[in-house]
């Protein structure tokens, strides 16, 4: 899991994604990993969004820390991969956004993937306006 002692940058991260997404362990690889909107620590991320089913990943929490990683497969080997760290994270807000940022990202990937074609979530009219809602160029649009 996710330690203090870690050294590991996000690139060397995406690296091994990439690796075992290639590799003869694919199919196994992917399915260990929690799955947006279905299992695991990313059952309730992501939920109603193009990303559900869709986004495999790993994430990682500390106190004031919050890490996601994973893979977005896609036809014909056109995988992306992506990690997020966010360190030092001293208020609730800050570990929100982190969050948020992190499943934005990987909704973008998804997006990226289908052209766009798909529904981008947007908040009700109470709340901030939400960043996936402008992905696309949706914004305010359900």
């Amino acid at each position: 899991g996710l330690s203090r002692r870690d050294r590991l940058t996000a690139n060397a991260t995406v690296r091994l994604l990439h690796a075992m997404a290639n590799g003869p362990l694919r199919s196994e690889w992917l399915r260990i990993q929690a799955t947006a909107g279905e299992s695991g620590t990313m059952q309730l991320r992501l939920v109603g969004t193009q990303a559900e089913g869709r986004v495999h990943a790993k994430t990682g929490t500390l106190q004031d820390v919050r890490a996601l990683a994973g893979t977005v497969p896609g036809s014909g080997g056109r995988d992306y991969h992506f990690a997020v760290f966010a360190n030092d994270l001293g208020q609730y807000a800050d570990i929100v956004a982190a969050r948020r940022l992190a499943d934005v990202m990987a909704l973008a990937l998804v997006v990226e993937q289908d052209g766009c074609d798909g529904p981008i979530p947007v908040p009700d009219t109470n709340k901030a306006r939400a960043p996936e809602a402008a992905i696309c160029g949706r914004e305010g649009r359900n």
